[in-house]
């Protein structure tokens, strides 16, 4: 049988046969910077049997000033698996943080000791300057074995929804040829056009359907998605083969927040 990836077949796979967590890796911004104090990546221990259980064993500093880590996310996904026809067997050992002060993208070694990460590269703001970008946000895995970061802004300090990808292998940044041209736009129930850009999932307990709003913070939405302020957001639903693995779009599925006696509507988070 060939080698497979890190990850699982599909969600009934990683329930069924994932082992219990034993860590959280949390990121943590200081609000009071200065004098050696800055944002840091803290490991908390949530193993039941260990004496440290509930408590933060280590704190990973950047050493840098106004970072504002935000999100943070895994060099290869939990569901890469079947590795054949994209890249070679992957480590899932480092972890990405963007930094939303200052434009620098933190790559954290999990893999030498999983209680004491340490910092391996930081990408450099004049990094992303070079490709026009700042506000790196959220880090994605893919396929392809690199990782791309969505964008919110110009090296001018303008607003800008792009991406820009980042070398899996040498952790160097790129630009993401594909995305350089904005996708068409998508039409679901009844022509209503999708605005904006999927943010917050919630998924249902059988794990079969995916559900996602549109809004993320309406004053990034005014900047970002003008569009989709003036129109109202949306809720549109994923189906997910939890057997054979894939997801699909429910074409007839929509919540649409741009009627009713309120008018236009942001939609954020589901529960």
């Amino acid at each position: 049988m060939a080698k497979t990836g890190p990850g699982y077949a599909s969600p009934l796979d990683a329930m069924k046969k994932g082992p219990r967590e034993e860590i959280l890796y949390v990121v943590a911004v200081q609000p009071k910077q200065g004098g050696g104090k800055t944002d840091l990546l803290a490991t908390v221990d949530v193993d039941p049997k260990s004496p440290t259980y509930c408590q933060i064993i280590h704190r990973l500093r950047t050493g840098n000033e106004d970072d504002e880590l935000h999100h943070s996310g895994w060099n290869v996904c939990s569901s890469c698996y079947v590795t054949k026809g994209c890249c070679a067997v992957p480590t899932r050992d480092k972890l990405v943080l963007p930094a939303l002060g200052s434009d620098r993208v933190y790559i954290v070694d999990t893999g030498k000791n999983l209680r004491a990460p340490e910092i391996h590269k930081v990408i450099d703001a004049s990094e992303m300057v070079d490709h026009d970008c700042r506000t790196p946000h959220t880090a994605h895995c893919l396929a392809t074995g690199e990782i791309m970061i969505s964008i919110m802004g110009d090296k001018e300090g303008n607003g800008k929804c792009d991406f820009i990808l980042i070398d899996g292998t040498t952790y160097k940044t790129k630009e993401d040829e594909e995305l350089s041209e904005p996708p068409k736009p998508l039409y679901i129930k009844k022509g209503r056009r999708f605005y904006g850009a999927p943010q917050m999932l919630q998924l249902s307990l059988d794990g079969t359907r995916l559900y996602v709003s549109t809004s993320i913070f309406s004053p990034w939405d005014k900047q970002i998605y003008p569009e989709m302020v003036a129109n109202g957001g949306s809720i549109v639903k994923l189906d997910v083969d939890t057997v054979n693995g894939g997801i699909k779009l429910d074409e007839d599925f929509l919540v649409d927040f741009g009627e009713g006696p309120d008018g236009p509507l942001l939609p954020h988070e589901m529960r």
